[in-house]
């Protein structure tokens, strides 16, 4: 079988027959899809593992973001969020490639 493309923490079920019923092992083999980095400038990635282990009070995004020594989220501002002291209009956040 091939030509499967699995996302992030993606699931793929499909039945398989075996005419032998003396088989030893089954050798399952899969490849990496090169990526292409599309940030550009700075950026931050943050795995499940971060997400899940990280503290945060009513799941708020920004108490993440807030990890990366760079961001600083301006109270003052409506919780605007800066990076490197940038205006936050030139700030870009995508959540897996979306904005």
């Amino acid at each position: 079988m091939t030509g499967i493309n699995l996302g992030l923490d993606a699931t793929f079920e499909f039945a398989v027959a075996f005419e032998s019923q003396s088989m030893e092992e089954v050798i399952v083999t899969a490849t990496a899809i090169d990526s292409a980095e599309v940030a550009i400038g700075p950026s931050s990635s943050f795995t499940y593992d971060d997400l899940q282990n990280t503290p945060s009070f009513n799941r708020d995004l920004r108490d993440i973001i807030k990890l990366d020594p760079r961001i600083y989220i301006d109270e003052g501002f409506v919780d605007a969020i800066q990076c490197i002291g940038a205006n936050p209009r030139f700030n870009s956040l995508t959540i897996d490639g979306v904005r």
